[in-house]
């Protein structure tokens, strides 16, 4: 099960990184230059290596330099921002999360770093989170939650972005109560996620395995129901994109499908109802074989 688990924050990842359009932008950096002064002429010529670098390897050796040589600089935010993009291009997580953390310690409310956390935390702690890790992805959340409209913002874009940061916020808070075995809080944070962000097939199948976790017989039902929404959901909208992954669960769905209800009867069209509903509609039910 952690190994699904982890090939699908993986493999979400994409998505991910498509939503950061989402985010507002940050100052330009020539209005930042205006603000602020370069040391040297050494110092300009790195700034303006690094901000024309296309090759994210490349960016990275030029940001060390910069900051081997000027680790005082006025630019240590953008600076930051730069390792961010830079770490994330080639896929060095652990590395986006440190210098998200960084950042937050020059800028707490920044946007960017609080999303790279809540997004990325797990991905790089798909099992067995330290404290450390919860604390940090559960911070990073309620600061999305509690993020203002930055200057020079439309409030039309920012909307739209503030949906998306908040669906994202609850996702994580459901992620960290799912670890901490909280399982009510965490169905309850899914919840939340899923009506703001309805095509997570992700989400879906996070909480379908939390309400399996529970051990609630009120819960099998409904967690049938989303995990049949989390293989069945269109990979163009939401839905999980590896056709593996969407097999291995397909396949537990199936067996969980069974040994609840006692055949797959009826199975093909549960899968056809999720793929148009977020969650489960009143008075949604499968019967078990008991009732049966």
């Amino acid at each position: 099960m952690h190994r699904i688990c982890k090939t699908l924050t993986g493999i979400m990842l994409v998505a991910g990184v498509g939503a950061m359009a989402l985010l507002p932008a940050r100052p330009a950096y020539a209005q930042a230059a205006a603000q602020k002064k370069v040391k040297d002429q050494v110092e300009w010529d790195l700034f303006d290596k690094v901000t024309k670098a296309s090759d994210p390897n490349e960016k990275i050796k030029l940001l060390n330099t910069w900051k081997e040589k000027y680790p005082g600089t006025d630019f240590k935010e953008e600076r930051l921002q730069h390792f961010i993009q830079a770490y994330a291009q080639i896929g060095k997580f652990a590395e986006v999360i440190d210098s998200s953390k960084e950042l937050l310690g020059l800028d707490p409310k920044n946007v960017t770093a609080l999303y790279w956390i809540a997004f990325l935390t797990p991905v790089v702690h798909p099992t067995n989170p330290s404290p450390e890790a919860l604390g940090d992805a559960e911070k990073a959340a309620n600061g999305l939650l509690a993020a203002e409209m930055p200057p020079n913002t439309k409030a039309d874009d920012w909307t739209k972005a503030k949906q998306n940061l908040d669906g994202l916020a609850h996702k994580a808070l459901g992620w960290v109560a799912w670890q901490r075995k909280d399982y009510a809080t965490a169905e309850q944070e899914f919840t939340k996620s899923l009506e703001l962000v309805p095509n997570q097939g992700e989400v879906s199948y996070w909480m379908g395995t939390v309400q399996l976790a529970s051990q609630n017989p009120e819960k099998q039902a409904p967690a049938l129901f989303h995990i049949a929404r989390a293989v069945s959901l269109d990979p163009k909208a939401g839905g999980l994109p590896d056709p593996n992954v969407r097999k291995q669960i397909g396949d537990y769905l199936t067996r969980n499908y069974t040994a609840y209800h006692g055949s797959e009867e009826g199975l093909a069209e549960l899968r056809t109802l999720a793929q148009t509903h977020a969650l489960p509609p009143e008075g949604f039910t499968v019967k078990s074989a008991a009732e049966i």
